[in-house]
């Protein structure tokens, strides 16, 4: 298990960028909350709407996400992150559930990594926060469990 990024069940890994893609586990990372989207809410009232107000879900929104990670210094992933954030790269992740012995869901998603922070402490391990926006959809993959 000292190779796998362990959350409760859940393997968070980074693209490569190449094509086709090639996704890492990544190290030691210590929260990942907030996956998902919202659909906004459109008023589509008009002069036919005579007892209320009438709604649509407008285009979804991806969440944002802090993934907070134990930093590495000589670690090539949270480099590389660290680049994209720099440089304006678009990366993607996935999101592996298991079930302990088999994985059952996969979430893929691309992401504009918006900022990263160093936060060294005297009395604990020095952290690294990276802020990701989901960009596009959520692809989410299956298996079939026997």
């Amino acid at each position: 298990m000292a190779d796998k990024s362990f959350i409760g069940g859940v393997t968070i890994k980074m693209g490569d960028g190449a094509d086709p893609e090639v996704f890492t586990p990544l190290k030691k990372v210590n929260g990942f909350p907030g996956l998902g989207k919202t659909n906004p809410l459109v008023e589509d009232s008009s002069f036919d709407s005579v007892d209320a107000r009438e709604y649509i879900a407008g285009l979804a929104d991806g969440s944002e996400i802090t993934m907070a990670q134990s930093f590495l210094p000589d670690n090539v992933q949270q480099k590389l992150l660290i680049s994209n954030v720099d440089n304006r790269v678009n990366t993607t992740f996935q999101a592996v559930v298991d079930n302990g012995e088999n994985d059952i869901l996969t979430f893929t998603f691309s992401t504009v990594p918006l900022s990263w922070t160093f936060n060294p402490s005297w009395e604990d391990k020095n952290n690294i926060d990276f802020v990701l926006k989901i960009s596009g959809d959520i692809e989410r993959e299956y298996v079939a469990q026997e």
